[in-house]
């Protein structure tokens, strides 16, 4: 017996709490999303809709919880239990109906819903290695805030992190040509998180270009593009992303993640690739028809996997391609190893005292791949080329940094 999605009266129910005082249920846009998708999934006859409207569902839902989390003043935490047994249900049903095991579903929602980087984007990052990677703190600053239907932002050109409404000023000359003028470039994550700051090409093996890559340090994104908000109010939004070149239904999954932010979609102008201009409301509205009717999907959402392209087996690649990024981004600590495991006549300490050096200690899961690299170096220690390496260990949190979370919440 398939696990039964509750509907939106039931959730409504759930989630309704008696003498509040604050934070209404009917000002909680995220619920309100949540509460319209849960009609369409009831209203939904074909099975490959009703996948996509579960895993709308979830996206939805794992948002509300961060939100709540992070002590948004539309949201009350007192929904908080009835919200997370209502993810629970989701993600047990999203198991049920793509038969893919819990720990790859993150990977089956990338997939479906999620855009990686074309041909172009790896040619600039893997190869040419022109773009510059934020850590998890430094792509943090250029993260914005929604409340009351408006954006906030950073002060990130003054390094400043007190938050102020967002404008898409072009603040470096660098920019000139490279984004629309009034615009920034701008990812949401597979959480639905919005990113946007400056936008530059960068020079060959330099690694100072500022992409639509370099907030997830490559990692897939619901969607990229530009957008154009004044004074806190998001106005317009498109897909113009090179690296990842997304499409239509990856702007969807984007204007829909802010009407579920509450940004006005009657004020909010859609620029979709090589389409006309239409408001927020009204490209919602088609997309939603669509799918209710069954017709709009998405390409990837495989009930059965092609032969060789099973779940597990997208999950090594991504994995491998992960492992390539993150060797990237640790570049400076194998550096550092390098630096100190040389002998003391070439300004290290040596090999043998990396358990007395404080430095070395903190990035112990690197040893062994460390060693391995010298060893297998014709040249020692001098010939390896810590840029080039591969993490011996992925770090879980790091892998799945800016995204969403399918294990139990604590």
């Amino acid at each position: 017996m398939p696990t039964a999605i509750p509907t939106k009266a039931q959730f409504q129910k759930a989630t309704d709490l008696t003498f509040v005082t604050g934070a209404k249920r009917a000002g909680d846009t995220i619920l309100n999303r949540i509460d319209a998708l849960l009609d369409n999934y009831h209203a939904m006859r074909k099975p490959q809709g009703q996948m996509i409207l579960l895993g709308r569902l979830f996206l939805a839902t794992d948002l509300w919880l961060k939100t709540c989390d992070r002590g948004s003043p539309e949201i009350n935490p007192r929904r908080k239990d009835a919200v997370y047994s209502f993810y629970k249900t989701v993600v047990a049903r999203l198991t049920e109906d793509t038969g893919v095991p819990v720990n790859l579903l993150p990977n089956w929602l990338t997939e479906t819903f999620g855009k990686s980087m074309g041909a172009h984007g790896a040619d600039v990052d893997l190869t040419s290695r022109s773009a510059d990677y934020l850590s998890p703190e430094k792509a943090a600053k250029y993260r914005l805030k929604f409340s009351g239907g408006l954006a906030y932002q950073q002060k990130w050109w003054e390094n400043d992190d007190a938050y102020i409404e967002a404008n898409t000023i072009q603040r470096d000359p660098r920019q000139a040509g490279v984004i629309a003028a009034g615009f920034a470039g701008y990812i949401v994550t597979m959480g639905g998180e919005f990113y946007t700051g400056p936008h530059w090409a960068g020079g060959n093996n330099n690694a100072n270009g500022r992409f639509h890559s370099s907030y997830l340090a490559g990692e897939s994104v619901l969607c990229g593009g530009e957008m154009k908000i004044v004074n806190g109010r998001v106005l317009e939004i498109n897909n113009e992303s090179g690296h990842y070149q997304p499409g239509s239904p990856n702007l969807f999954m984007a204007v829909e993640t802010l009407a579920i932010v509450g940004v006005d979609m009657a004020a909010l102008i859609v620029a979709p690739h090589g389409l006309p201009k239409q408001s927020g409301k009204a490209y919602l509205g088609r997309f939603d028809k669509f799918a209710g009717d069954g017709i709009f999907t998405f390409a990837n959402a495989l009930t059965k996997a092609r032969p060789g392209d099973t779940p597990l087996s997208r999950h090594k690649v991504a994995t491998t391609l992960g492992a390539n990024r993150t060797a990237r981004t640790d570049g400076p600590s194998y550096a550092i190893l390098k630096a100190h495991w040389k002998p003391r006549d070439q300004g290290g300490h040596g090999f043998g005292r990396r358990e007395r050096c404080e430095e070395c200690r903190a990035l112990h899961h690197l040893w062994e791949n460390m060693q391995a690299a010298i060893k297998a170096s014709p040249g020692g220690i001098d010939q390896v080329r810590p840029a080039d390496m591969q993490p011996a260990v992925l770090d879980p949190a790091r892998g799945m940094q800016n995204r969403f979370v399918v294990a139990p919440r604590p």
